[in-house]
């Protein structure tokens, strides 16, 4: 008996088989099912004990073995680590019927190569005759620790004694495989064994398999495509493909009944090897000598075939060029838009800084836009930014967000709205025309020295003439009343301070002085008969004329008070005339054929309905027939009949509504194609356009958002009622308090007030308000009075007054310390912080400059509590620095100097103060400085959150909240009349609400 070992493969050719394994040539998947593999695991029970079948190869099976003899089977493992071998054991095999069993439950998770090697034992031939070998590199997963083999995976080509005939031909033919046999006659071994033995040659049978229709090779990717044949219980056959004949081929085979089951797979460099397209159940057929065609019907595959679960099968996913074994991911990436507000915001710059967030989980994020606009990233777009240009006017925002896969939300449309607005704002206006062919309304301004120009369908403000634009030639100085010259294409202003009448062109605004003989020159009115403009003439009293071509300028007089407004009714059946109004309040006719004077309205008896109060202009309306005149004293247009003078109100502030009314009235012009008036307004430095038939006003230049209900004039103390979702803001001017939405930015009277109107302080001067139970309690203070009062269910009352112990002699600032039942007021003239009793409204001292103070207030002011740490924070701007000081036990502490060394950061003028307790920090407000400013509470740094900017500059900047959630700070300024939005992590400076 001959002692042999077995020829395994060594480890240098190990690791490269390993490689090559791993780069695809014999990659094999750890999942699959019984169709696609011929060696399968039978689990015996539910736990994790299993038993795998190892079929026996076909050549082995089939073959007529020695009975003297047993056969055996060893399967070697190696376990892999980073791609070197690890640990290598050997088992051996149960040898069942048609299959060799193991058990192999106690491998884990991890890349092994298995080889199978069957073996003979002979009582003659010896022991360890090699008969049959496989090699397969499989990963392990957990919980499932299936191995697969097929026919062609193992090799019978073992031959001992060299002599070209392998160990197993030679046991089938009963020789000695380890013994080289010449034989005498020639013939070979094989034959001659045959003839000892008595075995016939196997009969030639062949199956024929035609590829189904579903199956069309030109669509399927570059790869290969095999077919696995299951007869009876034995090992899968790989069949050979006719690729232009789509047939399956397999000889070799037994005749009589067999079992028979296709597995189709596909081989994929990139995807592997041994994907699972289809397969069929079993169908028995009779086997003959011969061709045997086997037709299984389309109805009888199974194409759901889904290895990675995705509802995509793996044939669908592989004509459609993806990877049938990674999930393919059709969920739509997702962003969140951070900033700006998704309601309408304002700016008065030409871009916006837009932030966000986005996620994909399956794939991740490849790539955001706004509006078309690249967005930049530093954390795979976890976070992004994207720097939006602006157009004048409105601009909608859209996101959309493209993962690693090609999928792209595109869902996020108009999300936000943000509205440029021109720099240019009315500031002293003088005097308005109508320029119909540009559909805009040029206004003279005699603080911007030069005349705007407003959009009538947009309302936007551009600057059309000053003295930079279009050029600097011919400068204006106090440009106060114009008009239009439509003949020859140009505007004509009255420029009191240059004594001047200067002609602007109406396509680019470039200037020339068409007379510098204007003295005492007002209002203005074309005469396009006789070629000439009529001024009325403050100082003496009359009228002056230019003409158009030369500018020579003459004088006229005419009987009356002095004028101060005029117009030219220009008749074609009867002698044009000019309408005057003038001092005497009343309105009169000019004929400029004697120029003679008369009186068509005036205050004096017969008496008419509506007097003249405070008249400052007039012009012809006349598509209805009359004159119109600016009242200032009745804040109006009124309508002047000038066939019987009476007159009647077109527009006031009650008539028709209540809507928009007019405070100070200036001037009008009219649009006669849409029958309205066009009215400039220097107390709002606003147009608004009059409907001549109903009176209704309607604000065309209007910065307002989201829209002009309720105007912000002087908004200075700001704070948050997080029970409600709202803004709270004392306006100053008004004497009320407004609650602004925070989702809508709309502007209500506050909840405490009455239904029409916001709770009246008496004589406000700065003041500031704190809450207690949302808005049920609130309490006010009153700098001027030095007195706090209570608004309870709406009912006021004064809490505390100047009698109730310590006086307030210039109190500042409010806070609530509702655990201890207490209002902080700091007084910056007795430089000291008040305790008022909630309760009783007793005033005590707090904290001031007594005796042992080792940092004395000089004028403290604004005020922030700590509820969590007990303590109040207090801003000294005389002393320049951050107090805080624990309410327990009164310690007064320094927390920062107005000017950091480190950093060179340097609070100018701190107008409010908030706490960021998510954040840990102080959130200061400096007005001078124009910026918002954090400083850490635990390293006392300070770091710039907004700095100096070119446009939306705070104004005068007086109070600060804080949403920890979104990273915004909300600033009231009086100077801007408005809320701005400051977004904290950026910069960005947006208007909230005005």
């Amino acid at each position: 008996m001959n002692n042999r070992s077995f020829h395994f493969i060594d480890w240098s050719y190990k690791v490269m088989l390993l490689l090559a394994l791993l780069a695809g040539s014999m990659l094999l998947g750890s999942c699959g099912g019984s169709a696609e593999s011929s060696v399968e695991n039978a689990t015996e029970n539910s736990d994790k004990s299993q038993v795998s079948k190892f079929a026996l190869p076909s050549k082995l099976r089939d073959a007529p073995l020695p009975e003297e003899g047993d056969l055996s089977a060893v399967l070697r493992t190696t376990k892999f680590v980073d791609n070197l071998p690890d640990e290598t054991f050997s088992r051996d095999l149960t040898i069942v019927g048609e299959n060799a069993e193991i058990r192999l439950d106690d491998l884990s998770a991890g890349t092994y190569i298995f080889e199978v090697f069957y073996v003979f034992s002979h009582p003659v031939f010896g022991d360890a005759i090699e008969l049959a070998s496989a090699a397969r590199q499989v990963v392990i997963e957990p919980r499932d620790n299936r191995i697969n083999f097929v026919n062609g995976d193992f090799s019978t080509d073992f031959d001992d004694d060299l002599d070209g005939v392998s160990n197993l031909d030679e046991l089938v033919s009963g020789r000695n495989p380890s013994v080289n046999e010449e034989e005498e006659d020639g013939e070979d071994n094989l034959d001659e064994g045959d003839e000892e033995l008595g075995v016939e040659p196997e009969e030639a049978v062949t199956v024929l398999i035609d590829l189904p229709n579903f199956i069309a090779i030109s669509e399927l990717p570059e790869g290969s495509l095999r077919g696995l044949l299951t007869v009876n219980d034995a090992a899968a056959e790989e069949m050979t493909l006719n690729a232009e004949q789509a047939r399956l081929e397999l000889d070799g085979l037994s005749t009589g009944p067999s079992r028979l089951s296709l597995l189709l797979e596909f081989s994929h460099a990139e995807y592997g090897d041994g994907i699972r397209v289809a397969e069929t159940g079993d169908q028995t057929v009779e086997l003959v000598e011969g061709n045997n065609t086997v037709v299984f019907a389309e109805q009888d595959y199974n194409t759901e075939i889904d290895s990675d679960n995705d509802g995509f099968s793996n044939l669908e996913e592989l004509v459609s060029n993806r990877n049938p074994r990674v999930a393919e991911d059709t969920t739509l990436p997702v962003a969140t838009l951070l900033f700006p507000p998704t309601t309408t915001t304002v700016t008065y710059d030409n871009t916006v800084v837009v932030r966000g967030i986005a996620s994909d989980d399956d794939s991740g994020v490849s790539e955001v836009s706004v509006n078309g606009v690249a967005a930049s990233s530093d954390d795979d777009f976890l976070t992004w930014t994207a720097t939006v240009p602006l157009e004048l006017g409105a601009t909608s925002l859209s996101v959309e967000v493209s993962d690693n896969v090609g999928n792209r939300n595109t869902d996020l449309q108009d999300i936000a709205t943000v509205r440029r607005v021109s720099p240019v704002k009315l500031q002293v206006p003088k005097d308005i025309v109508f320029d119909n062919r540009q559909n805009r309304a040029l206004i003279t301004d005699t603080a911007l020295r030069g005349i705007v120009a407003i959009d009538l369908s947009s309302g936007e403000h551009t600057m059309f003439s000053d003295g930079a634009t279009p050029s600097s030639a011919a400068p204006f100085l106090s440009p106060e009343s114009l008009v239009i010259d439509p003949v020859r294409g140009r505007v004509l202003v009255v420029d009191t301070a240059l004594e001047a009448l200067v002609a602007a062109d109406l396509r680019d605004g470039e200037r020339s002085i068409l007379s510098d003989d204007i003295s005492g020159g007002g209002d203005i009115a074309i005469d396009p008969t006789n070629l000439r403009v009529l001024l009325t003439d403050y100082a003496e009293g009359g009228l002056i004329e230019v003409d158009l071509d030369s500018g020579e300028t003459s004088e006229r007089e005419v009987g009356g008070p002095f004028p101060l407004a005029i117009d030219i009714e220009v008749r074609a059946d009867r002698a044009d005339r000019a309408l005057v109004l003038n001092e005497g309040l009343t309105v009169n006719s000019v004929g400029f054929l004697f120029y003679r004077t008369s009186t068509i309205s005036s205050n004096e008896p017969p008496l008419f309905a509506e007097p003249l109060l405070r008249p400052v202009d007039i012009t012809m309306d006349y598509v209805n027939e009359r004159a119109l005149v600016v009242d200032q004293g009745h804040r109006s247009i009124t309508a002047v009949d000038l066939a019987s003078g009476d007159r009647e109100f077109v527009s006031s502030p009650t008539s028709p509504n209540l809507q928009n009314p007019f405070f100070e009235p200036l001037s009008i012009a009219i649009d006669a194609d849409n029958n309205r008036g066009l009215v400039v307004d220097s107390a709002w430095n606003r147009l608004f356009s009059v409907d001549l038939r109903s009176g209704e006003r309607e604000l065309i230049s209007n910065h307002s958002t989201p829209n002009s209900r309720l105007p912000l004039l002087r908004p200075s103390e700001i704070t948050y009622d997080d029970n409600n979702r709202r803004l709270v803001l004392v306006d100053a001017e008004r004497s009320t308090v407004y609650n602004v939405d925070i989702d809508t930015a709309q502007r209500t009277h506050a909840s405490f007030g009455s239904a029409t109107s916001g709770p009246e302080v008496p004589d406000p001067a700065p003041v500031d308000i704190v809450f207690r139970n949302g808005q049920r309690d609130a309490y006010v203070l009153d700098a001027q009075e030095g007195a706090i009062y209570l608004f309870s269910n709406v009912v006021q009352t004064l809490l505390s007054g100047q009698d109730a112990g310590v006086s307030l002699s210039a109190a500042e600032d409010l806070a609530i310390d509702i655990a201890g039942n207490r209002l902080f007021v700091s007084d910056s003239e007795s430089r000291a912080i008040v305790a008022v009793d909630l309760d009783t409204g007793q005033r005590s001292v707090f904290s001031d400059n007594s005796a042992n103070v080792v940092t004395p207030f000089i004028s403290p002011s604004e005020l922030v509590f700590d509820v969590v740490n007990n303590r109040l924070f207090v801003v000294d701007n005389g002393a320049d620095k951050i107090f805080s000081i624990d309410v327990n036990s009164g310690n007064r502490r320094l927390i920062t100097n107005f000017v950091d060394s480190e950093s060179g950061l340097a609070l100018e003028n701190i107008t409010d103060v908030t706490l960021d307790l998510a954040n840990n920090r102080l959130v200061i407000l400096d007005n001078i400085g124009n910026q918002v400013i954090a400083l850490a509470l635990d390293s006392r740094q300070p770091s710039l959150l907004s700095g100096a900017v070119s446009a939306n500059i705070f104004r005068n900047a007086s109070g600060v909240f804080v949403d920890s959630e979104k990273n915004w700070a909300y600033v009231s300024d009086e100077g801007a009349a408005a809320v701005f939005v400051v977004d904290l992590t950026t910069g960005e400076r947006l208007i909230f609400s005005q």
